[in-house]
């Protein structure tokens, strides 16, 4: 005969030792799991929110870096269209490159920094 089917051990009986012994049992194995995973959940969370704030202050760093950047560039570029003498360095350039190639010999031609370099 077996043990499910022995009448000497009432319903009853076993639904006290369920209630006593087994509930509580479970209830620990799973309340010690849910605070075990609770636990990691919230450190988890607080490192991203670390990571992120960590982000957004180099986010701030770098955008007011290129903002310099930016800045510095544009008074580059004013100060190179405020100053006319580029137009007067490539006529200079434009002359002197005129005068070697209209000379009548080959080797007065070329620039003198090319003579010497074979």
């Amino acid at each position: 005969m077996s043990a499910m089917s022995d009448p000497s051990i009432p319903l009853s009986m076993l639904t006290q030792f369920h209630r006593d012994v087994v509930v509580p049992d479970i209830e620990r194995i799973v309340g010690a799991s849910e605070r075990r995973l609770r636990d990691e959940t919230r450190t988890l969370h607080d490192g991203s929110l670390v990571r992120l704030e960590g982000l957004e202050l180099e986010s701030a760093a770098i955008e007011a870096g290129l903002r310099r950047v930016e800045g510095r560039l544009d008074s580059l570029v004013d100060t190179a269209s405020s100053r006319p003498r580029f137009e007067g360095w490539t006529n200079a350039l434009a002359t002197s490159r005129s005068a070697w190639t209209s000379s009548s010999s080959p080797s007065s031609a070329t620039p003198c920094w090319w003579r010497f370099r074979s």
